[in-house]
């Protein structure tokens, strides 16, 4: 079944990307998402995310729901594709 995602797309996402951050697919919907692993580690530490500034708790809630949903699954980074 192919994904509901231009390639390109895809593509893009995985360009942009720095050593330290890895990016999702919905495998559903194609949505994508890229977190850094920082943040991913906090929230898997379960710190508390109100002492973050307000804009990065909405990242953090968005990469929650991300790593809470089975139909996102990391990507291959630039360096496992090479």
């Amino acid at each position: 079944m192919p994904l509901p995602v231009p390639l390109y797309a895809v593509v893009d996402e995985l360009e942009v990307m720095h050593d330290e951050w890895r990016a999702y697919i919905n495998c559903k919907t194609g949505e994508l998402a890229s977190f850094s692993l920082e943040l991913q580690r906090s929230i898997e530490d379960e710190e508390d995310p109100s002492e973050r500034p307000d804009w990065e708790r909405e990242i953090w809630q968005d990469c929650e729901r991300v790593l809470g949903d089975p139909d996102f699954i990391l990507l291959p980074s630039k360096f496992d594709i090479h």
